[in-house]
């Protein structure tokens, strides 16, 4: 959790994603939960929390990424029937990926090689 990662002294980012935001939450009416995503500088897993309904179901998944036999990349790849709450795994680890994907540092690489000019370009 974040107060071992901030006792060892590792650095490391937090990512969080509302039920709320899912739709099987909301078909459900069981909106009330979260889940925290706890990432090294680097990128790798260190800690998954989730807090709300069927949370043991959805942890299967951070099981295999933990133990290092499925990639970070590999479950936000991963197509899973609509709508499911473990939708909201996937979305989590978009929300870290969609930070990389669109960094100044691409944007200012797309202008360059492609002369964009667009909004998505800034």
């Amino acid at each position: 959790n974040e107060k071992r990662a901030k006792d060892a002294g590792i650095e490391y980012s937090v990512w969080t994603e509302e039920f709320k935001s899912n739709d099987r939450s909301l078909a459900e009416g069981e909106e009330i939960g979260k889940i925290k995503m706890i990432l090294d500088e680097k990128g790798k897993p260190l800690g998954i929390q989730i807090l709300g309904p069927r949370a043991g179901d959805l942890l299967s998944e951070w099981v295999a990424v933990l133990n290092g036999g499925v990639k970070l990349s590999s479950l936000a790849s991963a197509v899973h029937p609509y709508p499911t709450l473990s939708e909201i795994n996937k979305r989590v680890v978009g929300n870290y990926y969609s930070g990389k994907i669109f960094s100044e540092k691409v944007k200012k690489t797309l202008k360059f090689f492609f002369h964009f000019k667009g909004r998505a370009c800034g």
